[in-house]
């Protein structure tokens, strides 16, 4: 049980210095709303693109900041990312001895491409276990353009995320199916992909 009363089931090691906590059971009281700050109010804040703000907590460049996951009554008991004041202050100072102002996106962190990860279900009728992921800034297009080899191809899932997040996605997915091509795999257990895959860009976006 850690210091705020929390029990998780378990533990992901999302990244070597950056430990998320998943299966929450207790709702966050107001007290623990004035103790931690959602990664969404970080990036607003310190002014700094998301998927750079997850680069650098995977990286370490804050030290070691733990991620967790609480369900938030004034938000319908939505989960979100938080973190301690104590490490987003250590975070803010940090950035700030960096040369990086506050409430003020630099320039460099624009580059960000946002669009849709995607799975693509290639060939539902025979090869039902073959899907096809990808970052696509226009999927219907990409749609389109798997019918014309594969004419029953299905898009079965997608969600928004930035470009950023393309690789590292592909690489959880391999974990758990096999791989058959750049960004073709053989999965057993769909919704199970779908679900890590939800879960993380929760935590990140």
């Amino acid at each position: 049980m850690d210091i705020n009363g929390f029990q998780p089931k378990k533990s992901l090691e999302f990244a070597q210095n950056v430990k998320v906590h998943t299966g929450i059971k207790r709702k966050m009281s107001n007290k623990m709303i004035k103790d931690v700050v959602t990664l969404g109010e970080c990036t607003k804040i310190i002014g700094i693109a998301k998927n750079n703000f997850a680069t650098n907590l995977r990286k370490g460049k804050y030290g070691n900041v733990e991620v967790k996951l609480m369900r938030d009554k004034t938000r319908g008991n939505q989960k979100v990312s938080v973190i301690s004041k104590k490490d987003f202050e250590k975070i803010k100072k940090i950035r700030l001895k960096d040369g990086f102002g506050i409430n003020k996106i630099i320039e460099e962190e624009k580059h960000v491409s946002e669009g849709i990860f995607y799975i693509v279900q290639t060939n539902p009728k025979n090869i039902p276990n073959r899907y096809k992921c990808g970052f696509s800034t226009i999927p219907r297009n990409r749609v389109s353009s798997y019918k014309i080899v594969c004419p029953n191809a299905k898009l079965i899932f997608k969600i928004k995320c930035d470009d950023f997040f393309e690789k590292p996605l592909l690489k959880m997915i391999s974990k758990d199916s096999k791989r058959i091509g750049t960004e073709l795999f053989e999965i057993k257990d769909i919704n199970k992909i779908t679900h890590k895959i939800e879960e993380v860009l929760k935590l990140l976006m």
